[in-house]
């Protein structure tokens, strides 16, 4: 399965292109009131008795600083491994979350990756907490695997030993994908998504 293409261009936020001014002040309001502003010449400085302001220059754009993460993009059936592709994204220290974020955003139909919503992923003692939302809505007979695999590869990048994932504030469990009509022990046996690092 490929992921869409991701865009290296880094995300910017617009600056303040105004030109700055200072404040021309007015006489005392109890002897007379505010004129309108003085004409200006060719060359820009205002003419008449108040003093001219000075060009200002102004405002360069701000940049948003970047980094590059590793998000997973295609299975290799001959390998068995997931092939990473390098994307540029706005640099976090939350970057597992921008992995899986940015995971779900490739992978996504119709704004859900096989019916769920990335949410949060917290670490804690080398586990990593995925927390999704949604109902399970697989686009095709494979994706379900490619989803495991994309998502326990994504968080095995980084010093995690276990992975365990919770839909809807509940344990993940495979059984919602299970079609052996109870052969393989579902729903009696829930298969809880709780994998460790192998």
């Amino acid at each position: 399965m490929r992921s869409q293409s991701s865009s290296e261009a880094p995300q910017t936020i617009p600056g303040n292109n105004n030109t700055q001014q200072d404040v021309l002040g007015w006489p005392d309001a109890k002897d007379t009131a505010p004129t309108a502003a003085l004409p200006v010449s060719e060359s820009g400085t205002q003419s008449g008795s108040l003093v001219a302001q000075e060009a200002i220059e102004p405002v360069s754009p701000e940049t948003t600083e970047t980094m590059s993460i590793q998000v997973p993009a295609e299975y290799d059936f001959d390998s068995g491994e997931v092939i990473f592709e390098p994307t540029t994204v706005e640099k976090t220290p939350a970057v597992l979350g921008a992995v899986l974020a940015t995971l779900f955003e490739n992978e996504s139909r119709n704004g859900t990756y096989n019916g769920y919503v990335f949410e949060s992923v917290s670490i804690q003692n080398g586990v990593a907490q995925v927390n999704l939302s949604g109902s399970h809505f697989p686009v095709g007979d494979m994706s379900m695997m490619y989803f495991r695999q994309f998502i326990e590869a994504a968080v095995f990048q980084y010093e995690v030993n276990t992975v365990i994932v919770y839909v809807n504030g509940n344990l993940f469990d495979f059984c919602v994908d299970d079609m052996s009509g109870g052969e393989n022990g579902c729903p009696d046996l829930p298969r809880y998504w709780i994998t460790e690092r192998s």
